[in-house]
């Protein structure tokens, strides 16, 4: 950790320093954007739960799974953090950008939740299914024991060579 953080104080304070200055004009208008998002929503403050939980277990497993002896992985983290962003409410009125008051809360029969199933039509599902895809099909390349296979062919025809080494990591890891 020492190292990173002398790394990173080399690089930008010594190698590559910022000289960019502050501007009046630059400074007026993120201001202005930021006045125009307005203040955080309920919906918008539940989501940053959601993710600040989920992101806290991702880091944290290991210690969860060795003290508490809870099998639990990062597949089971993001689900839950999914399924916990279709569970919550939004607290928004239904069909509306307003947000429900405490008195309105307890009457109100129907709650938006943070998502719903019309939103996750909208998303790129394509692009998740091909990186669990390719997540799977790295998993099963190496319980059968082809990526060792792969890596030590490339070890026995090029242990001296670093430049066909170099080559074939980088054809192997683009195709």
């Amino acid at each position: 950790m020492l190292i990173l953080i002398a790394l990173y104080l080399a690089f930008t304070k010594w190698l590559f320093p910022n000289d960019i200055k502050a501007n009046a004009k630059t400074d007026s208008f993120i201001s202005s954007k930021l006045l125009d998002l307005g203040p955080w929503t309920k919906a918008e403050k539940r989501v940053f739960i959601v993710f600040i939980c989920t992101a806290t277990l991702w880091m944290t497993k290991d210690l969860i799974v060795n003290l508490l002896s809870i099998p639990i992985n990062d597949t089971i983290i993001a689900i839950m953090g999914a399924f916990a962003l279709f569970c919550l409410p939004s607290g928004m009125k239904p069909n509306t950008n307003s947000e429900i008051n405490v008195d309105e809360e307890e009457n109100v029969n129907h709650f938006n939740n943070i998502l719903n199933w019309k939103d996750t039509s909208k998303m790129a599902w394509g692009i998740l299914l091909m990186f669990g895809g390719g997540l799977a099909l790295a998993k099963a390349m190496e319980n059968a024991g082809v990526m060792k296979m792969i890596g030590e062919g490339i070890s026995n025809y090029a242990p001296d060579n670093r430049f066909l080494l170099i080559m074939l990591v980088a054809t192997v890891s683009i195709f």
